[in-house]
């Protein structure tokens, strides 16, 4: 992530000076690239990101680069969306991507479900947000208080899951059932967050 936050500016101004259709082609070719060059290694695109190597750092930031489109010609793809008034239909494929990323790389279990995995669930997530951007009635639904709360403490739920997650099951050990120690750092994450 702090490589990402070196490369985005970076990604940003290129994305500014270049064809939207040549930015995706160019971003979705460095991450093929990246995958294939960490598949010819021993380990996984998790096992390398969490090892610190560089080249998930491409197909990370590669990834990003759609919300930079996004965000770069968000008024174009809005208007696209509102005139067609296809804010739900946008949603629900959003959602649909969104929820089926998972279960197809788990089909795959290769590097190429681990690409696939991230893509599908970038173009879910863009989706999501250029419906909610698209559609007042549906953005003021995501305004709900407890939403908002939930969004005010997410980088810190971000940050800190995994400490309490692992605290939790270090303390808990083997005495209780795994779902029971998830359960219990959920309950935990939420105070620690806040």
């Amino acid at each position: 992530e702090m490589r990402i936050s070196f490369i985005l500016p970076l990604c940003v101004y290129l994305a500014q000076r270049t064809a939207p259709q040549n930015v995706l082609v160019a971003a979705i070719a460095l991450s093929g690239i990246s995958c294939l060059a960490i598949s010819a290694g021993p380990d996984s695109l998790l096992t390398s990101s969490l090892d610190g190597d560089w080249i998930p750092t491409l197909h990370y930031a590669a990834l990003f680069m759609l919300g930079v489109l996004l965000a770069l010609h968000r008024d174009k793809a809005i208007a696209f969306v509102q005139e067609r008034k296809w804010a739900p239909r946008v949603l629900l494929l959003g959602l649909v991507l969104f929820f089926t990323g998972s279960p197809l790389a788990f089909k795959l279990q290769s590097m190429l479900g681990d690409f696939l995995y991230d893509w599908i669930v970038a173009c879910g997530a863009a989706l999501i947000i250029l419906s909610v951007l698209s559609d007042e009635k549906l953005a003021q639904r995501l305004r709900h208080r407890v939403l908002t709360f939930f969004g005010d403490i997410s980088y810190s739920l971000y940050l800190l899951h995994s400490i309490v997650l692992l605290t939790v099951v270090h303390v808990m050990g083997d005495r209780i059932p795994h779902f029971a120690t998830i359960g219990i750092a959920l309950v935990l994450i939420v105070p620690v967050a806040y």
